[in-house]
């Protein structure tokens, strides 16, 4: 099944059911490294509780996601609440289309562990771009330490086909330190366990600060906007 495909069929069902909009442990957590006011980008915000969350705290979000289903409930709900989020339909494995220094705060729950290496390298050179100097960058990745691996298909050396049928990535805290190493200095990086969906999950907690200039990046237009 692509993937695009199995999360349109899993935020679909949400319609139809009860479902919790109450923010996640993470968000709850990241905000307090966030600057007290700016622009958040939410990458792969799902029904968009944590682009909610951090829109009733006072910031400007654009909420993006590659499902039209998850960015159709949540545009619903946002409305719902009487919340202006910005909504962009956005596939991650593809250059972000924001200008460059467009935004205090990148924050990615869960969303970044579902790509080859050079697309993982992609995604964090891209957010570096899109973040103003000295800006927060804040996600949660997959740890090598989380009980999933022993349920799931070892396909080469971190990644895994997971029960649901997803490859998925698992990262140690040195190879999260690889992947930031000349674009985010390390304000908090540890292996924490978090309600995920159904079921407690180790994860990686990442929050980083902008390196000024760091890692050179393209700057060759996307369709740039903010």
């Amino acid at each position: 099944m692509e993937t695009k495909d199995f999360w349109d069929g899993w935020w679909k069902k949400y319609e139809q059911e009860d479902w919790d909009d109450n923010p996640s442990l993470f968000a709850q957590f990241a905000i307090s490294y966030f600057p007290k006011e700016g622009i958040i980008l939410e990458l792969g915000a799902g029904l968009g509780k944590d682009s909610r969350y951090f829109a009733h705290q006072g910031y400007k979000v654009t909420s993006s996601d590659f499902s039209d289903s998850a960015l159709e409930i949540s545009k619903w709900e946002a409305n719902a609440q009487k919340l202006l989020i910005d909504f962009q339909n956005i596939d991650i494995r593809h250059p972000l289309p924001f200008k460059n220094e467009a935004f205090n705060v990148v924050y990615a729950h869960a969303v970044l562990h579902y790509f080859s290496h050079t697309i993982t390298d992609q995604i964090f050179r891209e957010i570096h771009r899109v973040l103003k100097d000295g800006g927060i960058f804040a996600t949660l990745l997959k740890s090598k330490e989380d009980p999933e691996v022993l349920k799931s298909l070892k396909l080469h050396e971190n990644f895994y086909q997971t029960p649901q049928g997803l490859v998925e990535r698992f990262f140690s805290l040195d190879e999260i330190q690889n992947e930031v190493n000349g674009l985010f200095n390390p304000t908090v990086m540890d292996a924490s366990e978090q309600m995920h969906e159904t079921e407690n999950a180790t994860f990686i907690r990442f929050i980083g600060l902008k390196i000024k200039g760091g890692i050179a990046y393209h700057t060759e237009s996307t369709s740039q906007h903010t």
